[in-house]
């Protein structure tokens, strides 16, 4: 949590829905993990339910308390002034063995305020420009948000999704 409202709103308006951000690892919890982002007062948050649709399946993938990542703005929690963080995909061995290509996640998030927010375009559109080429889209991860409990089971709201754009390093 940011030390003021100046702050929060300084931190989103820094940060940009789709940016990527150097952030570490203060805290792993059964819901999910925290990070301090670089050069921002407030946390982040990457939820377990995107950890694991990223590869990230039991806490022993996660990255170690103290690690260096980079993560993708999702949103931003307004009761709770957190940054809302995604991880990059974890690789599987024959995408570690594939170095000739990059993966771009890109979609469409809903704010709070029902305004539709694109990340994500504007890398793939620098890589196209810069003479690389998209090889596939891949399935990608529908953003959920907690929108309440109920004695039945969590209620869980659509708030935008995303695609991976494949695309050739060479």
């Amino acid at each position: 949590m940011t030390n003021s409202i100046e702050e929060w709103d300084r931190t989103k308006t820094h940060l940009a829905i789709g940016a990527m951000v150097n952030c570490v690892v203060i805290r792993h919890e059964p819901f999910g993990m925290f990070a301090t982002i670089e050069n921002e007062s407030a946390i982040g948050l990457i939820e377990r339910v995107r950890m694991i649709q990223d590869g990230y399946n039991t806490p022993i993938d996660y990255p170690p308390v103290g690690s260096h990542i980079m993560a993708t703005v999702l949103g931003f929690r307004e009761y709770s002034q957190q940054v809302e963080l995604a991880m990059p995909r974890k690789c599987t061995e024959s995408e570690r063995q594939s170095q000739a290509e990059e993966l771009v996640e890109v979609g469409l998030r809903i704010g709070d305020d029902g305004q539709l927010m694109f990340f994500g375009v504007d890398g793939v559109n620098e890589l196209l420009a810069s003479g690389k080429a998209v090889i596939r889209i891949e399935e990608g991860r529908a953003i959920m948000l907690k929108s309440g409990e109920s004695q039945s089971g969590v209620k869980m709201q659509l708030r935008g999704f995303s695609v991976l754009v494949v695309v050739s390093s060479r």
